[in-house]
């Protein structure tokens, strides 16, 4: 039986031949599978709370020409509305998270927890 290491190594490798074989080398996408590959290959692993662990490597900057491609992953599922909708939310300026919330239900246990808004409301006056 694989690791779940392993199955993502493959995974990543498979996805790099095909870059590659496409001969889309300079893909923004190749940051993020080429950062993943280097986490999985040379991170320091760590216990956590849920007992299933994690490989973490600090220090990665990830750069993307925003007028030529928009830095959406296409080797993962991505909820794009959620993205749509928080964007929205910054772009018009509001910090009333009951908007967002209204159409965000994501975010609703998270907002029920005591220090939600006093980090949301460091961040936005930061």
């Amino acid at each position: 039986k694989k690791k779940v290491g392993e199955k993502m190594k493959e995974q990543i490798n498979k996805q790099l031949v095909i870059y590659h074989k496409i001969k889309i080398k300079n893909h923004p996408e190749y940051q993020y599978l080429n950062t993943v590959y280097d986490i999985i290959l040379n991170g320091n692993k760590m216990s956590d709370r849920t007992g299933v662990g994690v490989i973490s490597k600090f220090g990665y900057m990830m750069k993307y020409n925003l007028d030529k491609y928009f830095p959406l992953l296409t080797t993962k599922r991505v909820f794009f509305r959620g993205i749509i909708e928080e964007l929205l939310w910054f772009i018009k300026g509001d910090t009333n998270g009951n908007n967002l919330l209204k159409k965000m239900y994501v975010y609703g246990k998270l907002m029920e927890q005591e220090n939600f808004w006093t980090i949301v409301n460091y961040l936005i006056e930061k």
